[in-house]
């Protein structure tokens, strides 16, 4: 399941079936009636684990990777260029941490869910991290001026 918004602020989901649209219009329904507003995070789109992050690092080819925990941790406290994912929910990484999964990526970057399935991960992560989607354009040019 994944959100659009456009900068009219029109709501677009895609779902893959019904559980999951039931589960959006009551997560929709409550979202507005605590805060106004409806907010997506980074710990919304993650089909299990946990992230200290609001949002995910800029995908890139490399997004698919697979790599070892040591490097994985190593790279994020140098770099920062990463996201993990934590599999326990206090964020202890002796429990282990992952990057995101295939499917995450395509809703991180509003590619319709199993758009990549006949692509190994490694390489969906190159596609999804080579290319800009129409919302992704949108949410940029949306900060610049009209004249």
């Amino acid at each position: 399941m994944k959100l659009i918004i456009s900068k009219e602020g029109f709501l677009d989901w895609r779902y893959s079936d019904q559980d999951d649209k039931d589960n959006l219009f009551e997560f929709i329904k409550n979202e507005l009636k605590t805060n106004g507003k409806v907010t997506i995070s980074l710990n919304d789109v993650l089909e299990y684990g946990y992230s200290d992050k609001q949002k995910h690092t800029c995908l890139n080819t490399s997004c698919g990777r697979d790599a070892n925990q040591r490097y994985m941790l190593h790279r994020y406290a140098t770099t920062g260029m990463t996201t993990i994912i934590y599999t326990d929910e206090k964020m202890d990484e002796s429990k282990g941490v992952r990057y995101c999964t295939q499917t995450e990526l395509e809703k991180l970057h509003n590619i319709p869910l199993g758009y990549t399935r006949n692509l190994n991960k490694a390489q969906a992560g190159n596609l999804i991290g080579d290319g800009w989607t129409v919302g992704i354009v949108e949410h940029i040019f949306s900060f610049m001026r009209t004249v």
